[in-house]
């Protein structure tokens, strides 16, 4: 039944049933014509490119006749062969198939058909339903990202925070299965990296049904891929990068090395096809865009670099090469130094004067990731390319050394009166206990949208720090072998004596070190993952390396620095299984012989 109404100069036709989006909504549906209604979308979703679809099922207008009103006495639910939402039974599944109309996938129950009882019909039709339900509570769930918001953000900034509060108080993931993708890729991160708060998931009411994090994180992987149909490359985005690169970082903190490697090449590759490390591609983007992009580079740099310098095995791919490395100044591909709040889609606000955003704190942990190729950059910029190629370095032991020593020396100073005060290794941290038990600053917001400002500096501040020292440490490890390689045995007093000037290096850096993980609250240090954790224990294996006597005063303080770093790392080191990130953890079955896997790889797989 249509029926039309006078409006203005023309004429409405309002349908008698409202399409999904529009009964959401509570309104009625505008279509242009009554012969082509359920044809085509109504004038709502056309004008805000949503979706049109009829799938949840309507229910009779009036009461209930007497015998559905006696079946459904029972006031629970569950009883009446439909789990309540939300609730750890109902488990609901989000099905990728499309409807009829050629609309998004529909929310399904187990057991459930359109020939469900009345009372199965009325409890849908009743209750929001949304596809984030196979995964928790809307409550929950919309928690979960304001965690993300609130402590992850500012080290992994894959969205423009104005426009994604936005979009989520617009329940954008109704219609936009990318973004509901991104939703779920962000849950995934925040489980992964915070073991705490995926804790305290399960005293949320109702809580999460999921009793470890891995079994969230493969329920967010597995609605994922649900979501991909066989055009899913055929069009991409910048939120489509960011999917696989969260993928990639979360599967990583549960030392799921293979699932992670995988989804790293996949971000890598959409990286590449979004020309992230070209700005001469941002032409025609917008503002917010533009911004979006320049943090993604840096979040692939940084694997990039990590790659160059822990890459022993060289299995993995790399998104860039040298050539273009060296033939590029990557530094015009640095954000602008001011907050989301400052960036709309055709302008950008200047920041007050004698402020500090959370950008800057990104800048300069992408500069300090930077110096570890310094003369890269420097040969760029003095166009003698050849000077910088590892090719060359690795047959030339004194150019090698050279290179080593300038960089160096070049991450021991770059942090010396370059930083702001927040981001300092002797900058305050107040903290007081918030309502939920939460670690955050006394001047924290009472809604949990906005920034614990104090906090999450605190989190880059440990995240800056470890970094720069990391560094530091294996460019040493890295010198020391390159000196061990180039004496002979004439030059042992010699490389002894320049062998001690390192470890002198190395023993500050481990003080260091250990002033800054003190210095900060585990609540600081959790954002960071495991990543912070290996990048400790990296330094703490630095120091079994020790050039003197085990009596002399040298070697009981290396001794007493590995005990306190081991202390630390059991408490950072989170994951739920063991991590082998140095070693290989996928089978070569083609090299398997005589039905045996000789401890889990072929032989010729040991490595």
């Amino acid at each position: 039944m249509m029926v039309d109404l006078g409006h203005r100069n023309g004429r409405l036709t309002i349908s008698s049933r409202s399409c999904d989006a529009c009964r959401t909504r509570k309104v009625r549906c505008e279509m242009s014509s009554p012969v082509l209604a359920e044809a085509e979308p109504c004038k709502r979703c056309a004008r805000l490119s949503v979706t049109c679809t009829f799938d949840i099922p309507t229910r009779t207008r009036g009461p209930r006749r007497r015998d559905e009103r006696r079946e459904g006495s029972n006031n629970n639910p569950g009883s009446l062969g439909f789990p309540q939402l939300g609730t750890k039974e109902a488990s609901l599944q989000y099905s990728p198939a499309s409807n009829s109309r050629g609309g998004p996938a529909a929310l399904a129950a187990p057991g459930f058909s359109p020939q469900s009882s009345t009372s199965s019909t009325f409890e849908l039709a009743t209750k929001p339903v949304y596809p984030t339900d196979a995964l928790c509570s809307r409550r929950l769930f919309k928690r979960i990202l304001r965690d993300y918001i609130r402590f992850i953000y500012p080290l992994i900034p894959v969205v423009h925070r104005p426009s994604f509060r936005n979009d989520l108080d617009q329940d954008r993931d109704l219609h936009d299965d990318v973004f509901l993708g991104l939703a779920f890729a962000l849950c995934a991160v925040v489980v992964g990296i915070m073991p705490s708060r995926f804790d305290s998931y399960h005293t949320h009411n109702p809580p999460l049904r999921f009793t470890s994090r891995l079994e969230t994180i493969n329920c967010c992987y597995d609605l994922l891929m649900g979501l991909r149909g066989p055009t899913y490359f055929d069009e991409i985005n910048y939120q489509k990068f960011a999917v696989a690169y969260l993928m990639s970082i979360a599967f990583f903190q549960l030392g799921e090395q293979n699932r992670s490697r995988m989804m790293e090449v996949e971000a890598m590759q959409l990286g590449r096809l979004l020309h992230l490390h070209k700005k001469s591609e941002y032409e025609g983007l917008n503002c917010i865009e533009k911004q979006l992009r320049k943090k993604g580079f840096w979040l692939l740099f940084y694997g990039y670099v990590h790659s160059q310098l822990q890459n022993l095995r060289r299995e993995k791919l790399n998104f860039l090469d040298p050539i273009w490395l060296s033939s590029t100044n990557i530094e015009e591909l640095l954000p602008l130094e001011v907050d989301d709040e400052m960036i709309h889609e055709d302008s950008v606000l200047a920041p007050e004067p004698g402020t500090t955003c959370l950008t800057s704190g990104f800048i300069i942990h992408s500069k300090v990731f930077r110096a570890a190729l310094v003369p890269a950059l420097q040969a760029h910029r003095s166009g003698d390319i050849g000077e910088s190629c590892q090719c060359r370095r690795a047959q030339d032991v004194s150019a090698n050394i050279a290179h080593l020593t300038a960089r160096l020396q070049e991450l021991s100073y770059m942090l010396d009166n370059t930083i702001p005060p927040p981001l300092r290794q002797w900058a305050h941290t107040p903290t007081t206990e918030s309502h939920d038990g939460d670690s955050v600053p006394t001047a924290v917001a009472p809604d949990l949208l906005e920034n614990a400002v104090e906090s999450q500096f605190a989190s880059m501040r440990a995240n800056l720090h470890v970094t720069h020292l990391w560094l530091q440490s294996i460019v040493i490890d890295q010198l020391d072998s390159a000196e061990a390689a180039a004496s002979t045995a004439s030059d042992y007093n010699v490389n002894a004596h320049r062998r001690k000037l390192l470890w002198r290096q190395r023993e500050d850096i481990c003080r260091q070190l250990l002033h800054v993980l003190h210095g900060l609250p585990e609540s600081a240090l959790e954002p960071n993952g495991l990543h912070l954790a290996f990048k400790v224990r990296d330094v703490a294996v630095g120091l079994l390396a020790c050039p003197y006597d085990e009596d002399e005063m040298a070697a009981k303080r290396a001794g007493e620095y590995i005990r306190e770093l081991t202390v630390i790392l059991s408490r950072l080191d989170q994951s739920e299984k063991m991590n082998t990130a140095n070693l290989q953890s996928w089978i070569d079955t083609d090299r398997i012989k005589d039905g045996t896997t000789h401890g889990g790889t072929s032989q010729n797989d040991h490595w």
